[in-house]
């Protein structure tokens, strides 16, 4: 080929690359440009088979027949290429019968892949696949180009050519080539010698296989015993060349200097000028040597891997303090420096850093060093590789003019290690061979696999990356618990973070090197919410820790000795201490801080105040039984057994604090509390038991302050009574039994008692009815007790004790006595919850406005477009300014005018109504405002049960509230299941109304909250949402057998809680429908009223689901009961997105609030809204938030078809 055909060939490439139209048109069709075209694809060919040639080395391909594989792939490629041609001309002549021809296609086509050229790039560890992906929109632009350039094709006609064309040549591979595929194969194993596999999924696996085949074997002949010291890593030889060298230029000027004659003068100087150039041109191959050096990196790991450098003399490293023989190793930790190493050598900052670890190390502990991680023979660059003549030469002239740094040159070959070790291509390999050299290693110092000794990794700089990169091949051969101490370490996230037990990570607030490693490397983005490294640390896995002001490495580094940190000690100290910590676990010894990494709970903060301790309250202290009432028939603390004292049927101890008669002689004894024997019960039971192995994530949300179920872990078949028994740290869940309770006596046995619903949790043991009087002092007020006989409070005068409550976490006061007695609730009266102290004064634990449960309003709404218009737009408007205040608002949807709603009030509640509950509460503004993200408040919701009540105090109805809360974990330690009104809301330090808005929505809906009898056949619509709420909150209470709950788009208070209704419905109607006596009493009975509330509950169930199900179906894991707390929603992006959208209107609690709340109200439903905007004393700093409106529009009803009953 001449010089002309290369001109042209350059021209065509620098046209092409700038995109340059009239290159493509410029292209004829001579015999030169074809020849020109022909030579473009097939050296683009040849340059992506060796940009993808890892495929050849991962399959062991032997090196001659590997050069033959390279040309097959070439050819290969040129065959797809024409393919691609072809495809493109059809699709051309398809739609546009352009006169166009294949072979100007083919020469627009050609000159287009152009940038594949520089296919060899890919080979490139870690920015290989981002450069294949520029290259190829780089040749897709050309392509476009070309074709718009050279026919008569628009812009968007030349995409929908390339598109299609593409479409075709995929479906032609799928379909008619698959003969000319298996040809591909069968010509690419033909040049390899053996099957070949080419796919990434087969490739993968074949690592795989292969891992499984050959796990990592000792071959102790490979151990040479000669290496095993430390090598110094210079050769003496080639440092007194150099020196030589500078011996002879240096005489070489004293000659010309002491030259006379001009001839002679002009001689040397000539000499010298050749000197000099031929210097500079040795110190330019020298650095294009290095230059190639380093980008052949690679190629070791992958000759390796493929056998071409057969079997190597292995150095396994030598311990920094032998062991005695009388010890037996506890622990092995291996050292992986810096990049830096290119020797067995290391900088004296090192060697102090070990020789000094090792000194505060029991004997027990071994420590080696001489591992060389950025090789996979463990091999000096120095030694036995085809670069080591260039290696020995950077290292003989750094040694020899230190003031060139050009050392530089091994800490970039080693980066590449590093992205190799990082990259999906290229870490398989790099990886598993330095997990091959770390297992012989650890064989060599006498480490036995399979005996569960703990191993551990210290990592320096890009040795942090390297030791992650090795766990997973490490710890599949030895079986055992491996943790990786990082020290300023560059990882990149995607290698080992699900494979480590533990990883430490050490950095410097001033080490731009480590951050560079958070920016550069995706997986460790916040964003890349399913990476390995994003995995682990949501399962606390990884550790950060920092090590203050200092930098990455040298004078500024974590093993200087010249800096003097705060407290004292230097940075070779400090790192020293934290590093001995963390191999003897020991947090004192570390010098860390605990609180710098565990958060204390709320509940830990409140149980410093003894006011909060039930240790606080003597039993035997009363207050005036005229004054006060119990809160209930069964009263106490729930006890759970030792793990040991476990019986085959469950129960747990039970302390009685209040008894009915005849059982008040209980008072003070702990009984036995089972569940009973109906079948009912002990079906729940049996479908909500199960066994409690915490998930990793506990660990991590324990730290960040979360209370979670400790006692009750590694227990097998926990049941209900256990779950709430043991959900606290401590034996304080304080508890009412709710009815019907069966007392077992028997002589000489432990009483039993028999429960049939979860225990509910209350704040208090008596209750009375007070106006404060006045402030004491000292948190003390004077209060007066409501009489019955005059209505009025003039009843007997008592000093209570309101203590004020301890801030939580974040500085809020959950509630405040602060002017109480100014409240404009106070002239209503006060329940005040508590029990008596040891000075026998009456303590305040639980507060709550009379007002809030008399059945007295102050709205009062009739028809049902302002009732609905009530709800839609104002129920929560002006929030700000009723703070301080409760307002009660009645909604009358079928009621014509307000004057015979006031009488219809008087009639409307009957003792022991029952009511549906929904429970929302919004945020905290002011000074002290909590966080919100984009301003939206999503606050909270809950079901219950209102129970209309005639409170003996007064003998007045009012209500009684329980809610069957659905709650995650918390810093408070709520406990998800039945809470009572003084335990979820107005316990002053725990509870919520005294520093939140709070709504309760009481729906009285007699198809729903009313039970049916049809002919002795009964069932009860609010039971079985009782039911389904109390298995949701055993559920919870557990994480599904994991120990912890957290709030995703799938799983929270109001998705469960939606959850429990919509269930409770559908297997009512089924339960319904499939009762034949049922059906026939209806057919029978077509105007009956029960047949008629049937309609609405019928209508009730297609309302709600249309509503809140948009997709029109319920969720997969709803109709399957699918166990799904406790796992990392976020994890199965697909999926999460899929169930959230099948449920994103009871995403929000409001939103699902008021959808149901305008669904029944629409129905004919009685709502009754009472409202509580931070109720109590006084706190400035806070201000009662609305939780957000989502702007709905009213639902619609659905009617049941004839069909569906």
């Amino acid at each position: 080929m001449d010089a002309n055909f290369w001109q042209q060939f350059w021209a065509i490439v620098v046209g092409s690359l700038s995109l340059d139209p009239d290159v493509f048109i410029k292209v004829g069709d001579s015999v030169q440009d074809r020849w020109v075209t022909a030579t473009v694809v097939l050296l683009a060919g040849f340059s992506q088979a060796i940009g993808q040639s890892i495929v050849l080395f991962a399959n062991r391909i032997r090196p001659l027949r590997f050069v033959l594989s390279l040309g097959v792939s070439a050819l290969i490629y040129a065959a797809t290429f024409i393919v691609w041609v072809l495809c493109i001309w059809l699709t051309i002549q398809l739609f546009w019968r352009n006169g166009f021809t294949v072979e100007n296609i083919f020469r627009a086509l050609a000159v287009s892949y152009v940038p594949q050229l520089f296919g060899f790039l890919i080979a490139l560890p870690y920015f290989g696949m981002p450069i294949a992906v520029m290259l190829t929109i780089w040749s897709l632009l050309g392509l476009l180009v070309a074709i718009e350039s050279t026919t008569t094709l628009a812009s968007w006609q030349s995409m929908i050519v390339v598109g299609l064309g593409w479409l075709l040549l995929q479906l032609g591979q799928r379909t008619i080539g698959q003969p000319l595929a298996r040809l591909e194969q069968w010509l690419t194993s033909l040049s390899a010698g053996h099957q070949v596999t080419i796919r990434p999924a087969d490739l993968e696996a074949l690592l795989e296989q292969q891992d499984r085949q050959d796990p990592l074997p000792r071959n102790p002949d490979v151990i040479d015993e000669g290496v095993t010291q430390m090598a110094p890593g210079q050769s003496p030889t080639t440092r007194r060349l150099y020196r030589y060298l500078a011996i002879a230029f240096i005489s070489f000027l004293l000659i010309g200097i002491f030259t006379t004659s001009q001839q002679g003068f002009r001689l040397w100087f000539q000499a010298l000028d050749d000197t000099v150039q031929l210097v500079v041109d040795l110190v330019i191959l020298g650095l294009l040597a290095v230059i190639v050096a380093i980008l052949m990196t690679p190629l070791e790991s992958l000759s390796w891997w493929a056998g071409w450098q057969g079997d190597r003399p292995l150095n396994p490293g030598v311990a920094v303090r032998q062991p005695e023989q009388t010890v037996a190793v506890a622990r092995y930790v291996t050292y992986l420096d810096g990049i830096n190493q290119g020797t067995y050598g290391y900088l004296p900052e090192v060697e102090r850093f070990l020789d000094q670890l090792v000194a505060a190390l029991p004997p027990n502990i071994l420590v080696v060093k001489g591992i060389i991680p950025y090789s996979v023979s463990n091999t000096q660059l120095t030694e036995d590789n085809f670069f080591a003549w260039v290696w020995r030469w950077v290292d003989a002239f750094k040694a020899t003019v230190p003031v060139v740094p050009i050392g530089f040159v091994v800490n970039i070959r080693n980066i590449f290690a590093v992205m190799m070790s990082a990259d999906a291509r290229y870490g398989p390999i790099q990886n598993r061979g330095l997990a091959q050299v770390l297992y012989d290693s650890l064989i060599y110092h006498g480490y036995q696999p399979g005996s569960g000794i703990p191993i551990s990794l210290i990592g320096f700089s890009g040795g942090g990356q390297m030791s992650m990169g090795c766990v997973r091949y490490l710890q599949h051969v030895t079986g055992a618990p491996i943790e990786v101490i990082s020290i300023a370490g560059v990882i990149s996230g995607n290698t080992g973070a699900m494979a480590i037990d533990k990883l430490y990570h050490l950095a410097g607030n001033l080490d731009p090197v480590e951050k560079l490693g958070v920016k550069l490397f995706p997986a460790r983005w916040p964003i890349a919410i399913v990476s390995n490294w994003n995995k682990a640390k949501r399962r606390g896995r990884i550790v950060f820790i920092s090590l203050g002001d200092i930098g990455h490495s040298g004078h500024q580094g974590p093993m200087s000795k010249e800096l003097q940190l705060p407290d004292g000690r230097t940075p070779l100290q400090q790192t020293i201490d934290i590093v001995t910590g963390i191999l003897l676990k020991d947090w004192v010894r570390s010098g860390l801080k605990k609180a710098d990494f565990v958060r204390p709970s709320n509940y830990e903060l409140y149980q410093a105040a003894p006011f909060n301790r039930l240790d606080y309250y003597p039993l035997e202290r009363v207050p005036n039984r005229e004054l006060y009432q119990p809160l209930g028939d069964w009263l106490g603390k729930l006890i759970l057994p030792k793990a040991t004292a476990r019986q085959p049927i469950r129960q747990i101890g039970f302390e009685i604090w209040q008894a009915p008669a005849p059982y008040t002689h209980l008072i003070g004894q702990t009984v036995a509390l089972q569940w009973s024997h109906d079948p009912d019960t002990q079906a729940y039971v049996q479908l909500v038991t199960m066994d409690v192995h915490f998930a990793e994530q506990v660990a991590v949300s324990s730290r960040q302050g979360t209370v979670h179920p400790d006692r009750i872990n590694h227990w097998s078949k926990v049941d209900p009574l256990e779950s709430i028994a043991g959900a606290h740290p401590i034996d304080d869940v304080t508890v009412l039994l709710p009815d019907p309770v069966q007392v077992v006596e028997a002589p000489e046995q432990l009483i039993n008692l028999l429960i049939q619903s979860d225990p509910v949790q209350i704040t208090g043991r008596f209750y009375g009815l007070v106006q404060i009087v006045e402030a004491m002092g000292d948190d003390r007020f004077r209060v007066r007790h409501y009489h019955k006989a005059t209505k009025q409070f003039k009843g007997p005068e008592e000093i209570v004790y309101i203590p004020s409550v301890l801030p939580n976490r974040n500085d809020l006061y959950q509630s405040t006595n602060r002017d109480i007695e100014r409240s404009p609730l106070n002239p209503a009266g006060w329940y005040i919850y508590g029990a008596m102290n040891h000075e026998d004064e009456f303590v305040v634990q639980a507060i709550a406005p009379f007002h809030l449960f008399d059945l007295t309003s102050d709205i009062v709404l009739t028809e049902k477009k302002a009732t609905l218009h009530y709800i839609h737009k104002d129920y929560w408007k002006n929030t700000h300014l009723h703070k301080g205040q409760v307002v009660n608002s009645l909604l009358l949807p079928r009621s014509g005018d307000s004057a015979a709603a006031e009488t219809l009030i008087q009639e409307l509640w009957q003792v022991a109504d029952r009511a549906l509950v929904m429970e929302v509460y919004g945020g905290i503004g002011g000074n002290k405002k909590e966080f919100a993200p984009g301003g939206v408040y999503f606050g909270h919701f809950s079901f219950g049960i209102a129970t209309v009540i005639q409170e003996p105090l007064t003998d007045a109805l009012r209500f009684d509230i329980e809610y069957r809360q659905i709650f995650t974990h918390s810093p408070e330690a709520v406990i998800a299941g039945s809470n009572h009104w003084t335990r979820f809301m107005g316990d002053r330090q725990y509870g919520r109304v005294g520093f939140r808005p709070v709504a309760d929505v009481i729906i009285k809906f007699p198809p729903f909250t009313e039970d049916y009898n049809f002919d002795g056949v009964t069932f009860s619509p609010m039971k079985h949402l009782i039911r389904e709420l109390d298995v949701m909150a055993a559920r919870y209470r557990i994480g599904d057998g994991t120990g912890t709950t957290m709030v995703s788009p799938i799983n929270s208070c109001v998705q469960d809680s939606t959850q429990a209704l919509i269930t409770a419905l559908n297997r009512l109607v089924a339960e319904f429908q499939l009762n034949p006596l049922m059906m026939k009493w209806l057919r029978e009975h077509p105007d009956h009223e029960q047949t008629q509330r049937i309609r609405l509950l019928f209508d009730l169930l297609q309302s709600l689901e249309a509503a809140l199900q948009p997709l029109g179906f319920a969720r997969a894991d709803w109709r399957t009961g699918e166990l799904t707390l406790g796992r990392f929603a976020g994890e199965t992006p697909g999926k999460t997105v899929m169930k959230a959208l099948a449920s994103w209107r009871s995403l929000l609690p409001r939103l699902a609030n008021d959808i149901i709340t305008l669904i029944f109200l629409q129905l004919g439903a009685t709502v009754w809204v009472t409202q509580a905007y931070q109720i109590g004393g006084h706190d400035p700093d806070i201000e009662p938030i609305a939780p957000t409106d989502f702007g709905i529009s009213i639902p619609k009803i659905r009617r049941a078809t004839k069909t569906d009953l």
